[in-house]
């Protein structure tokens, strides 16, 4: 009875859960970029599991940062996102394309757009520019760091390309637009092109893919 009362809301960890934790802690914190980026006690505007509340286009979204940075005189923010993976650290692309995770980097970048804005008009009020927060004049790096828990325990960190982030933006915006298009006509059976194409959905490959088919060629 004592015991259960002093673990009330704990969680019990197996031994082998509790070392592949420590396996991993071991090895962010023996990787030059993942122990900085990653440190939420002695980092200077670290904000870890920063939860963000914010609206776009008409819709409420919360984005819960792992980790978020704002460095003031260096004039960077820095968005970190943890993965861990029970798969090679190294074949990361087939699940950062398959699970959308440059499309997730790209909504933790408007979360931060929008909650330094509202930071800034709370300071200055409404259209205030105070240039400690003025993102024009800040860089954003995202980075995804990738750990494995099998194996040796490796780790790798990723940085998205400017392009894959534009993407994301595009591809959110295209969401959205379908969401309120499935709202707008209460049909939620199929998706859009299903009602729009009288059952039937065109296929197309991009030209990204058939410029990729050419080259291997």
């Amino acid at each position: 009875l004592d015991f259960l009362r002093r673990a009330k809301g704990k969680h019990v960890l197996s031994q082998d859960d509790m070392g592949i934790i420590l396996n991993v802690a071991t090895t962010i914190q023996a990787h030059s970029v993942a122990s900085h980026i990653l440190n939420t006690t002695e980092l200077s505007g670290a904000e870890p599991e920063k939860e963000i509340l914010w609206t776009t286009k008409g819709f409420k979204v919360k984005s819960i940062i792992d980790n978020l940075i704002l460095d003031k005189e260096k004039k960077l923010v820095t968005i970190v996102d943890l993965k861990t993976t029970a798969k090679s650290v190294y074949s990361f692309t087939r699940s950062y394309v398959s699970y959308g995770y440059y499309r997730q980097m790209a909504m933790y970048k408007l979360a931060v757009h929008a909650f330094v804005n509202e930071f800034r008009e709370a300071v200055n009020g409404p259209g205030g520019d105070d240039r400690e927060w003025n993102l024009r004049d800040m860089d954003i790096k995202s980075y995804i760091v990738v750990v494995q828990t099998t194996g040796l325990n490796e780790c790798v960190v990723y940085e998205p390309s400017a392009y894959d982030i534009t993407l994301g933006v595009e591809e959110i915006s295209d969401l959205i637009s379908r969401l309120k298009w499935h709202i707008g006509n209460d049909q939620w059976e199929y998706p859009m092109e299903y009602y729009a194409n009288d059952g039937s959905t065109k296929l197309k490959l991009s030209n990204e893919y058939i410029s990729r088919i050419k080259e291997n060629s």
